[in-house]
This record gives C-alpha cells, sequence and structure tokens, in this order.
C-alpha cells in the first residue's frame, strides 16, 4: 500500500486530436443512410475481392444480433462507383428472404474494360452496409507515392506539414478512403513515448484537391514542451468499407530547440522520483531516483539542490513516527538525481521516502510499499538442516528453537509495534502431522495450510508486545533413517567376521 502524495505532481498529457469525417458517397447517396447504417445485425461477405469480367460475384448477406433469427425481406443493390460517387447508375436490384439468418445472391460481373470498381449496398430492417469487389488486377491495392514532409524539420511550437499522393493499384483515386497521421512527439518530462494523430481522411471541403488527382495534405501540432530529437510519422490509409488492402508508410522528423519561445511564466515542482524496487526486505538499501523539476515547457531545471529523507510512517493513525535517515545532493544538468540509503534497520513497516528540491520551495514525496521482514533460521537436527522461514511484518524476529522429542518448534518474535502479523513455514520433514498452535500460552487458529513439503502458519499473535508462538505436530524428524546405514554396516561387518571364522 501507498502512501498518498501530498504534493502535485505534474501530468503527463497526451493531446490526441482526432477529427472524423463521413465519407462522400454516403452524404450524397441517400440523406438517410449514414443515419441508419450500422455494422450490428447484418453483414456482407463475397467470395472475393478482384474478379474477371464476367465472373459470377457471389454475396452473402448474414443476420447476427437480435436479426439473427429473423425472416425479414434483405436487399441487394450494386453501383458502378469507378470514377466517383455516381450512385444514379443503379446495375442490379434484387430481393431475399432471410433464411436462419442467412441470404446468399449471385451477379455476372459486367464485362466493361473501363469500369471496374462496384459498390454492394445490403439493406434490411432498415440498416445498411456495403462492401466492395473489382475487375481489374490490382485495383483492391492501395498506394501510397510521393509522401513527404514539407517542414522535414520542425521547430518546438509549429507544426508538421505532409503531403503524400494516395490511389488504387491503377492509379486511380480512392473513394471512401480512410487517413491517418501519427506522429510520435514526446514531451520534455515525459518518460513514455506519446503520440499525436490527426485525421486526414478526404472530403469535399478538407481535401479539396483529392478527387482530382489524390493528393493528400495535413499539418500536426508540434507544442512548446515538445522533446527535441529524431522521431517518426505514420500514415495510414485504407477504405471504410474494409475491401482494399491497407498500407502504411514511415518518415522520419526532427524536433529542434525553438529559441524564440517564450520565457516560461512558472516552474512546476518536481515530476516525481522513482524507487528501485516496489518492495524492501529490512536488509536491502533503498535507492530513489528522479528528476527535480520542469520549467512550464517542459524543459528540466539543473542543478537544483535537493534534500532527501526516509522518514517511518503510522499508516493507522496517518501521521509521520521518525525521520530515519537524510541525504542532501544537487541534481545534474539533466536535472536527474540519485539517492542512495542504508536498509532502515529490523523493524518492518511503511516507510516513505521525501524528496524537497530547493526551487520555490517544491517538494514531492512517495510512500514506499511495507517493508517485509523475512528471516530464515536453520534447525540442525540428525545432521541434517532445514530452514524456518519466518515473515514478522511488523514483527523483529528474534529465534527458532525446535524439540525433536517433544515434537514442537518455538518461535520468539518482538511484537511491540501496534500492527501485528506473522507468517512462517516447516519442512514436513522436520515436523508434520496434526498441529497444534499455541501463542503466548493460549492455542489459536494457526491459519494452517499444508503445502508439498511444508506447511505454512498465520496465527493472530494478540496484543503483547513480546511473542512466543509454539506449534506442537504428531511426528517429527525420525532418527531411525539414519541408523539404517550403520545397522548394515554393522550386518556387513558381521557377516564377513563369520565367514573367514568358519572358512578356516
Amino acid at each position: 500500500m501507498l502512501v498518498p502524495s501530498l504534493s502535485s505532481v505534474k501530468t503527463q498529457i497526451l493531446v490526441i486530436i482526432s477529427i472524423s469525417f463521413l465519407v462522400a458517397f454516403i452524404s450524397s447517396y441517400d440523406n438517410s443512410y449514414g443515419d441508419e447504417w450500422s455494422p450490428c445485425c447484418i453483414h456482407v461477405t463475397l467470395d472475393k475481392t478482384e474478379y474477371n469480367p464476367g465472373d459470377t460475384v457471389k454475396i452473402n448477406a448474414m443476420a447476427t444480433d437480435y436479426l439473427a433469427n429473423s425472416n425479414d425481406t434483405v436487399s441487394v443493390k450494386i453501383y458502378d462507383v469507378t470514377f466517383g460517387p455516381d450512385y444514379e447508375n443503379m446495375l442490379y436490384q434484387d430481393n431475399e428472404t432471410f433464411s436462419q439468418g442467412r441470404a446468399t445472391f449471385e451477379y455476372q460481373a459486367p464485362q466493361s474494360s473501363d469500369r471496374y470498381r462496384y459498390l454492394v449496398d445490403v439493406e434490411s430492417g432498415g440498416l445498411k452496409t456495403v462492401s466492395l469487389f473489382f475487375t481489374k488486377k490490382d485495383a483492391s491495392k492501395i498506394v501510397i507515392s510521393d509522401f513527404h514532409l514539407l517542414t522535414p524539420t520542425v521547430k518546438q511550437g509549429d507544426s508538421l506539414k505532409l503531403e503524400a499522393k494516395i490511389v488504387d493499384g491503377l492509379g486511380n483515386q480512392i473513394h471512401y478512403l480512410w487517413v491517418s497521421a501519427t506522429a510520435e512527439i514526446p514531451e520534455s518530462n515525459s518518460r513514455t513515448e506519446l503520440y499525436t494523430e490527426a485525421d486526414l481522411s478526404p472530403t469535399e471541403s478538407m481535401q479539396p484537391n483529392y478527387w482530382t488527382n489524390g493528393t493528400i495534405n495535413g499539418t500536426i501540432n508540434v507544442g512548446l514542451t515538445a522533446k527535441p530529437g529524431t522521431y517518426n510519422l505514420v500514415l495510414v490509409a485504407k477504405d471504410t468499407t474494409d475491401s482494399y488492402s491497407s498500407t502504411n508508410v514511415t518518415i522520419p522528423y526532427q524536433v529542434v530547440e525553438n529559441p524564440d519561445k517564450p520565457t516560461p511564466g512558472s516552474v512546476l515542482g518536481p515530476v516525481g522520483f522513482s524507487l528501485d524496487k516496489t518492495k524492501f526486505f529490512t536488509q536491502q538499501p533503498i535507492e530513489v531516483r528522479g528528476i527535480t523539476a520542469y520549467d512550464n515547457y517542459g524543459d528540466a531545471i539543473p542543478n537544483v539542490p535537493l534534500k532527501g529523507e526516509i522518514i517511518r510512517y503510522d499508516i493507522q493513525n496517518n501521521r509521520l513516527l521518525q525521520i530515519l535517515q537524510q541525504q542532501e545532493t544537487t541534481s545534474d544538468k539533466n536535472g536527474t538525481f540519485t539517492f542512495s540509503f542504508s536498509p532502515v534497520g529490523l523493524r518492518a513497516g511503511y516507510y516513505e521516502a521525501v524528496v524537497y528540491a530547493d526551487y520555490e520551495g517544491v517538494k514531492d514525496n512517495r510512500g514506499s510499499p511495507d517493508m517485509e521482514n523475512v528471516k530464515n533460521f536453520t534447525i540442525s537436527e540428525l545432521g541434517k538442516q532445514f530452514n524456518v522461514t519466518v515473515d514478522g511484518w511488523y514483527f523483529i524476529p528474534l529465534n527458532a528453537t525446535f524439540d525433536r522429542e517433544n515434537k514442537k518448534l518455538t518461535l520468539d518474535l518482538d511484537s511491540s509495534d501496534s500492527f501485528r502479523r506473522v507468517d512462517f513455514t516447516i519442512p514436513n520433514e522436520l515436523l508434520d502431522g496434526n498441529f497444534t498452535v499455541i501463542v503466548n500460552g493460549q492455542e489459536r487458529d494457526g491459519g494452517i495450510q499444508k503445502h508439498l513439503g511444508y506447511t505454512s502458519f498465520s496465527p493472530w499473535p494478540g496484543q503483547d508486545n513480546h511473542t512466543t508462538i509454539v506449534v506442537v505436530g504428531t511426528s517429527a524428524i525420525p532418527e531411525f533413517p539414519y541408523a539404517i546405514p550403520i545397522l548394515l554396516a554393522s550386518l556387513a561387518s558381521f557377516i564377513v567376521f563369520y565367514r573367514i571364522k568358519f572358512q578356516k
């Protein structure tokens, strides 16, 4: 459990610019088309995407969801849309009735030598879905060419400007196209990859040149907090009907420092720091790493004096118990710093690392998880050694002894902390059977769980400052496995002696 941060920390902000547009044919074909079209409940599949002129096109309509058991009528219309959204040129229309949620249509692909792109429109119950098929090879491909950045090097606060030509495999414009440009633009104070996306889908208003030459233009803003460096911009193109094969291209660009950006108006506190582990044993050192402070344009402030503390925290009463260790340092030119604290002692519990930056009074703190006080006690018995593992949590494990004759293990612990929990394990070879757990003279539920080769215990320890736990079993490590080799050796010696004596 982490102690809540006591100061504000600058968050990492990912700005996603996403503008969605309906393709032109939807808006011009039928005023109700865009409102009623839904991927729910009706799906259309073709036996393939590219056909030869005159081939039979097999169209399968399938009803799902609440239309799955429908006996409604389903209609299919086919339009020639080779050179634009010429939706008046309907070539085919037919109706069928769903049978077990399915309906099949067949249509002979036109023999035209110059027309090659056709729209299949399936409708039932006021819902519509569409697909495309083609009658020329490579017509279903999307080709991105002439992709380049007009601003391959961009200053912080300026915009990436890009241009590309996107056509089908025959060199003609692709209607119903969806284009997305995604730029990797990390902020100066971010350790993770951040992305900004712009929707560059062609529409008559946004991409006026597209319908004549297939050119896509777009811009992506680069904020003042962008981290200088070389990054990638990815352009993805596919169609809204999933009939074309999608494609993408990547191009690098560079973000450079903007010397003319405004002077920072304020300073933000430490962005945060991290511990080298999420949980510590009491004998382990603690390392704290972080970055001191950023201005409000995301630039790290170098050479900031810092003070670090490890404090013991009373999580139950939400208060500081004591300051255990203090250190001072100064962040480097990149604003980074490290504190290395020695182990905090024997007592497990909740501790907190606190960092103060001597820069306009900012500070930050983080709670380290509860520190487990695990100790292995070695029990030597009949020439063998056994590990009894005690996890004292807020206890200090003091001692462990074993009484083989009385089949019992005794643990002594310092339990003066207000929080009390203890877990321990005993190898079954050392002590096994039906267990009785006695805590400070009183028999308690031991939280006993049997495992392969050992037994674990989690008894409630009570409220005393010193706790003695006695575990009594019904079987202990036996003597006979170790007596057998001695007996066999004696027997072998007797046999040898007997043969020598009576063979004389």
